[in-house]
């Protein structure tokens, strides 16, 4: 409280001599500030006001007497959950900025800010409504509403007859639109995309300045009927394909100018070929990403969903593509034929009908490729390299270039067999694999000189075998994901190159540490251990992993203690993070940690001070969800501490007064969900802190501002959070 007031004795004096004459005034980021004293009504001449990223909960009444004020910023003020009626009064304003605040409702009055051109609300995810009187923002160009609650957009949204850009995007309370939309004359962008909006109403196509509408991912299921009215357009993120889809196909094909992205959804199976070819997709040359939606034409027994691909065959202009749910037995030609050039991306995603890949190796500008459920498909080979031609000339025949040679990504799933072509894949820098059960692991290339990121997800142990056969001389990270069947790690060499490994949810392992250290893993710097029940690793030697810096060990059989061994020379001094979950550290710690976190450790029931005391580095402790955990060591804290986190510890008492009082270094503390805290220790906390977050607990009383028992404790400390609410 006292510093509160020497603030606002300092404010005013700036006020009264300093800032009186001020135009500009700049306190961004001052995480610090509280509360904007009622004397900056003094500052007659400020145009420009920045409080972003300041703490400040609410904005004073005489803000209203600042007259002269073009634009205010407010964006990111996490407190700020309302602004006064007295806004009204900025009869200059053209800019204000609200975005990522907690505002709930704008004033009725905000209809009074004549001059207003640009409003931003986004992100305000409190935000549910706006008042009718937005209609009286007659110099309004810009209005941003992306990912707010907002539900219905006001009717007198008509009569902001400027109105150029209006944003919705993810907006995911908003289904319908007025009717009164076509009325903004001057509209050119008008963002819908990933919204819930349903349907557009038909007046849309009144908008005759309309550039820009971007309604991708939205749950539109129709599209206005004459849409080609709208001669200016020339981004239409999506188009819909149905029997009852508004507008038909041959208006989309008057679009002559789309550009850069469309996504086309086909709804019904009473579409043909024949229907979407007055697309005519391969004359719109400024497209560069087709996302193609073929839900609903998924029966092919007729070749009808092939049919349907061949005649969106893009212009060759495309660079990207993305086609889900396609439900044909192959691929047209034209997917992966080598006209398409500037292809950078393609995203395949098909139903269960699909049993042959296209041609794709022999794409030049390919770089990123996923391929996802192709239930059916038993064989990857030749096929996807090459058509098996090759180009002639005058004198002879031109050698076909390694296949994929700029591809850099590949990720598919469900492969049975991969027939590998010599050359191929060259650049390739991440591999993944899901789901691939059946896949034998002498599929895998011997040869990726390239690749850097391997992932293997649901797959059979023999692919994660076959590594210490293969020559990945660049490999850095190395993920297992859910290998069921996997009992130990590759007996053999792994890359030195390699930096990061991860392991998860391998519920048979039962073997690691003796093979990892085996290797001359001189790079290593993050091992991960998840979710191994089985595993039967006690006292983990890792003294050979000299640049370890990382540990985690979590899930694993918590019945079982982790060690570490005593002798200094057999532990990575480089090692400074170590996080345990569900096992119990039996002996002592590296001294080097400079981070510690101790999670969901039902049997602990005390921390050993000794151990603790020897941490003279560590600098972040954690603590979670240990049911028998009754107290911190007395006096046993690293000195070193600046962060410390205590949650869900229901049995945690507070020993005696000095459990706090050497920790000079302690910057942030927080506490959550431990019940049995009912006050805090009788001295108060180190004066060094700068954060307190308390939530969940009996200390929320406690702690309550000039009322609380502790308050007298704590009040020294800047930024003090009760359940998430600043004092």
């Amino acid at each position: 409280m006292e510093r509160q007031l020497h603030i606002q004795i300092i404010w005013k004096k700036l006020v009264g001599k300093l800032l009186i004459n001020a135009k500009t005034l700049v306190l961004r980021s001052c995480s610090n500030l509280t509360k904007l004293s009622d004397s900056i009504g003094n500052l007659k001449h400020l145009r420009y006001l920045d409080l972003s990223s300041t703490k400040i909960d609410e904005i004073p009444y005489t803000i209203g007497a600042v007259h002269n004020l073009q634009k205010l910023l407010l964006s990111s003020c996490s407190n700020l959950a309302k602004l006064p009626d007295s806004i009204g009064d900025l009869k200059h304003l053209k800019y204000l900025d609200l975005s990522s605040t907690k505002i709930e409702e704008i004033p009725y009055t905000i209809g009074a800010v004549h001059n207003l051109q640009k409003l931003l609300l986004s992100s305000c995810s409190n935000l549910a409504k706006l008042p009718d009187s937005v209609g009286n923002l007659k110099h309004l160009r810009y209005l941003d509403l992306s990912s707010t609650k907002i539900k219905e957009i006001p009717y007198t949204i008509s009569a902001v007859h400027n109105l150029q850009k209006l944003l919705l995007s993810s907006c995911g309370s908003l289904s319908t639109m007025p009717d009164s939309i076509g009325d903004l004359k001057n509209l050119t962008h008008l963002d819908l995309s990933e919204s819930a909006i349903e349907k557009l109403p038909d007046t849309v196509c009144n908008l005759e300045e309309l550039s820009v509408l971007d309604i991708k991912w939205s749950n539109l299921r129709e599209i206005p009927p004459h849409i080609s009215k709208l001669k200016l357009l020339h981004a239409l993120t999506m188009f819909v394909i149905g029997k009852n889809s508004g507008s038909n196909i041959e208006e989309f094909g008057t679009l002559q100018d789309l550009g850069d992205y469309i996504q086309i959804k086909i709804l019904d199976n009473e579409i043909d070929g024949e229907d979407v070819s007055k697309a005519n997709l391969k004359d719109k040359k400024c497209i560069r990403e087709l996302s193609l939606e073929l839900k609903g034409v998924n029966d092919d027994s007729d070749n009808k969903a092939r049919d349907v691909l061949d005649r969106l065959q893009p212009h060759t202009n495309i660079e990207k593509l993305y086609t889900r749910n396609y439900g044909g037995r192959s691929f047209p030609d034209w997917v992966g034929h080598h006209s398409i050039c500037r292809i950078e991306t393609v995203f395949l995603n098909v139903l269960t009908n699909s049993h042959q890949l296209p041609t794709l190796g022999q794409l030049p500008s390919l770089k990123s490729l996923e391929i996802w459920r192709f239930d059916k498909l038993e064989k990857v080979g030749d096929e996807f390299y090459s058509s098996g031609s090759s180009s002639s000339s005058g004198v002879g025949v031109t050698e076909t270039p390694p296949p994929f040679k700029s591809l850099q990504r590949l990720v598919f799933s469900q492969w049975e067999e991969w027939s590998w072509v010599s050359g191929a894949f060259s650049n390739l820098k991440e591999l993944q694999l899901y789901r691939c059960s059946k896949l034998n692991g002498a599929c895998l290339p011997e040869c990726l000189p390239s690749l850097t990121k391997l992932h293997i997800s649901s797959t059979s142990p023999d692919v994660v075998a076959s590594l210490a056969r293969c020559e990945y001389p660049s490999l850095r990270s190395l993920t297992i994901y859910e290998c069921l069947e996997l009992k130990s790690f590759p007996q053999g060499r792994l890359p030195s190159s390699i930096q990061t490994i991860e392991i998860d949810g391998c519920d048979e392992l039962l073997s690691l540490s003796e093979e990892v250290v085996r290797w001359p893993c001189s790079n290593l710097k993050t091992l991960e251990i998840r979710g191994c029940p089985k595993i039967l690793e006690r006292q983990w030697n890792l003294g050979m992993l000299t640049s370890l810096t990382s540990l985690k060990i979590q899930e694993v059989d918590s019945e079982r203690l982790v060690s570490f061994p005593e002798e200094e020379r057999q532990l990575p001094t480089s090692l400074t993070s170590l996080t345990l979950l569900q096992c119990l550290p039996e002996d002592g710690m590296p001294a080097s940690l400079t981070h510690l976190i101790l999670h969901d450790l039902p049997n602990l029931k005390s921390l050993n001070a000794n151990t603790f005391r020897l941490l003279t580095t560590l600098q972040n402790l954690s603590i979670y969800s240990c049911p028998q955990l009754q107290f911190l060591p007395e006096d046993g804290m690293p000195v070193s501490l600046t962060h410390l986190f205590l949650y869900d510890i229901p049995n945690l008492k507070f020993q005696n007064a000095n459990t706090f009082r050497h920790l000079i270094t302690l910057k942030t503390f927080e506490i959550g969900s431990c019940p049995q805290l009912q006050c805090l220790p009788k001295d108060r906390l180190p004066v060094s802190l700068s954060e307190l977050r308390i939530r969940g607990s009996p200390l929320n009383k406690q702690c309550q501002k000039n009322k609380g028992r502790d308050w007298e404790k704590i009040k020294h400390i800047p930024n003090i959070f009760i359940d998430s609410k600043r004092l």
